[in-house]
């Protein structure tokens, strides 16, 4: 009796032997507005008017040809900036949102091999926006932006955003680095990635080090370490000179070692050239004897 009573209200029945019941909606069969292929909908959706469409594709493609003109219900409405904001903080407070665009993200690099808007169009594209709004190729060379960013990182995390940077890019391999070992691999020269030179307690590690020549080698990426051909001196970001003293001190310590270092920019190492470059470079310390005692 009290099955009966919840199928006529709930459109229920029972699931198995123990009572438990589950749902079993109406369903009607509706044409699709823009395909009109037949498609079954719940009739729970069409009381709502939802039920259209039989895909998300049709449903986004025929209101591309209806919402056109003073046809879009937005169509000369301007959303305040206030507004705005707003409605992206709600939308991004979410956890399902936030979760769902991770996968999305995560679900994109696995199909195409790169992260979504980190491929050469896309970064030309947005050089282009920030050009024309900015006027300049990126957003974060204004000072008020940078500014209202560290203010930001500083109230979410207690750290300035170029420390967050810093730590995030610890002790991982860069593009640059791993074309440069592979070099190093193919010419069948004995090396040490990631050396590490302890000097009055203080640890600086380099990317390579070979220690027949005593030469140590780094590769810098020119937005990371500022390169002087892209980067004016005097707007120069905090990680930028703090990568840049850090370089400095790094030469210091080799030059006391008695040993060599060469450094290259991330825009040499992308060079066709740079193996050949490298390796004559290489070949010029080769019967050069250097006094000096490494330390490890």
């Amino acid at each position: 009796m009290i099955f009966i009573i919840m199928q006529q209200i709930y459109g229920m029945k029972p699931k198995d032997k123990k009572g438990r019941f589950s749902k079993c909606a109406i369903r009607v069969t509706k044409s699709c507005l823009l395909c009109r292929r037949d498609f079954e909908v719940k009739k729970s959706l069409t009381n709502k008017g939802r039920g259209k469409y039989c895909s998300r594709q049709c449903c986004d493609e025929h209101k591309k040809i209806l919402y056109t003109g003073k046809n879009n219900p937005l169509y000369g409405k301007v959303e305040s900036e206030e507004h705005k904001k707003s409605r992206m903080q709600k939308i991004w407070e979410s956890p399902n949102i936030r979760k769902n665009m991770k996968k999305s993200m995560e679900r994109f690099r696995e199909q195409n091999g790169y992260w979504p808007g980190s491929d050469k169009k896309s970064s030309e594209k947005r050089k282009k926006t920030f050009m024309s709004k900015y006027g300049v190729p990126h957003n974060w060379m204004l000072k008020e932006i940078r500014q209202k960013c560290e203010e930001t990182c500083m109230r979410l995390y207690g750290k300035y955003s170029w420390q967050l940077m810093n730590e995030a890019l610890q002790g991982r391999r860069t593009q640059i680095e791993l074309k440069t070992e592979n070099i190093l691999k193919t010419h069948s020269i004995s090396f040490s990635s990631q050396y590490e030179v302890k000097e009055n307690n203080v640890l600086r590690i380099y990317d390579f080090y070979i220690p027949s020549i005593k030469l140590f080698i780094e590769v810098d990426g020119d937005f990371w370490h500022g390169n002087p051909s892209i980067f004016c001196e005097q707007n120069l970001l905090e990680v930028q000179i703090s990568n840049q003293l850090n370089d400095k001190l790094k030469n210091d310590i080799v030059e006391r070692m008695g040993c060599k270092i060469l450094r290259f920019w991330e825009s040499d190492v992308n060079r066709a050239d740079f193996e050949d470059k490298l390796m004559m470079e290489i070949k010029s310390y080769e019967n050069v004897s250097i006094e000096g005692k490494t330390h490890h």
